[in-house]
Formats: structure tokens, sequence, C-alpha cells
């Protein structure tokens, strides 16, 4: 039960922003950039990040570095928030980490759990991000829109995304028990929402023309394989059903990476 309550508990879930990869984070013109970007939205990260910095006041991801003086003012000035990650994603954070032999750093793979959880795009600046989960998780790609960075836009991507994200999640906890192709699973989904897709980068297209023009954002929807961890969870029946149904939509991330 405690992961039930932790999973659907009092985190804030934000209609807008983004959560932050570290390569964000890694000085002031960076994160002045993201702003721009996101319209000065509010960014997160794993509170597990914020609270090894605080003890270390600098850490090294990926050759990113990051100093605590820079996160803490911005922590202070609520442009950056902490959130608290339900415990059952750091254990799978953890779980994935030691099957992929510490090729995908921890730092990052929490990250990539709090932008499933919170339904927002994994804002990153670092393209070898994406480069190592399809290196070394199975991991495909759904789509990919290019668009001007304003809310109209971001806001339908991100509908587009959320329409994914539940029809993966509804397909993968019902077929779960089946050991069914992952790949065919996410190729059923995609087929079925084609038409959905083609108009949604239409109207986007069209949003564009005549909008000021922050810069571009690349957004790639993914699907990573995570069902040989979630199916662990139901055969040891330590979950709810509807806990598993809940991870079951994390196989869904939105990176968005600025051009």
């Amino acid at each position: 039960m405690g992961f039930v309550q932790r999973l659907s508990g009092n985190t804030h879930m934000p209609d807008y922003g983004a959560v932050c990869d570290v390569s964000v984070l890694v000085s002031r013109d960076s994160v002045n950039r993201a702003r721009e970007l996101f319209n000065g939205r509010g960014f997160y990260l794993p509170n597990s990040t914020y609270s090894w910095l605080s003890h270390n006041r600098f850490i090294k991801v990926r050759d990113q570095a990051v100093g605590y003086s820079l996160l803490s003012q911005l922590v202070r000035t609520r442009q950056v928030y902490p959130i608290l990650l339900p415990e059952i994603y750091n254990e799978l954070s953890r779980k994935i980490m030691f099957e992929v032999d510490n090729n995908v750093p921890l730092t990052d793979l929490r990250t990539v759990f709090l932008s499933a959880h919170l339904r927002l795009p994994l804002l990153t600046f670092d393209e070898k991000l994406t480069e190592r989960l399809f290196n070394h998780i199975e991991t495909y790609k759904l789509w990919n829109i290019r668009g001007h960075a304003n809310w109209l836009t971001i806001r339908q991507i991100l509908e587009l995304y959320r329409e994914f994200l539940f029809g993966v999640g509804e397909e993968l906890n019902e077929r779960i028990r089946e050991k069914d192709s992952f790949s065919r699973i996410v190729s059923g989904v995609k087929g079925e929402r084609g038409e959905r897709l083609q108009k949604i980068t239409s109207s986007i297209q069209k949003i564009g023309q005549g909008q000021t023009n922050p810069g571009t954002l690349r957004f790639q929807c993914l699907a990573w394989d995570i069902q040989p961890s979630i199916r662990e969870y139901l055969d040891q029946h330590v979950l709810e059903p509807e806990i598993i149904r809940e991870l079951c939509e994390r196989a869904l991330i939105l990176t968005a990476q600025p051009e």
C-alpha cells in the first residue's frame, strides 16, 4: 500500500512547463534559453537530484556539470521546482540502471520517470540522453514534430502525447500477461492514431505562421520497454491493478530539444 499512497498522493501535476535534464541547468545562459522557449513557465526536476546536489555542492552527469549555487537560486525564485519522485520510480530507475550496466545514469532515468509521471516534456540540450536510451534500452520513436516554441503549439503537442500515452498504457496493461512483443503493441497504437497525428502536425504548421518565434523545438515521442520490470511486480502481486495500469503509461516519453 505504500507504493499506492505515494503514486496517487498530492504530487503537483502541472499542465504546462517541462522537466529539466541536467544539461538545462549547467549555466544561467542555458536556463534563460529554456525560459524563452517555454515562455517563462515552471521547470521541474527530481527532488533526489536536488538533494544530491545540496549535499555535494557540485555534481557531474555525462560530462554535464551542475553547481548548487545556481540551482538553489533558481529554486528560491521559483523558476525550478524539485518534485518528490514516488519511491516506486526510484526503484525502477535503479533496477534499469543495473540491467544496462550503468550505461544510462540514474539521474537520467529518474528524470525520464518524472517527465512521464507529470505527463510533461523532458527538456534537454543534450542529444546523448536519447541516444543512450536507444542504445541500451529497447526504445522506439512514435513520432517526431518540429514546431515554433509558442504556447499553442506546445499545448497541442502535449494533448497528442497524452492521447498516445493513454493508448499505449491501456494496451500494455491489457496484454502484459501475454508477453506480447512491445514493438507490436507500440506499432498498433501508432497505426490507430495515424490520422490524428497528421491533423495535429498540419495544425501546428499553421499555428507557426505569423507567430512570434523564440525558437524551434523538436519533440519526439518515444516508447521505452519497461514491461519486464512492471511484469515482475504483477507476478509478485505486490501492487494493485490500478497502479500497474499507471506504470504501463510511463512507457511513453516526450522529449523536447531546441534546434
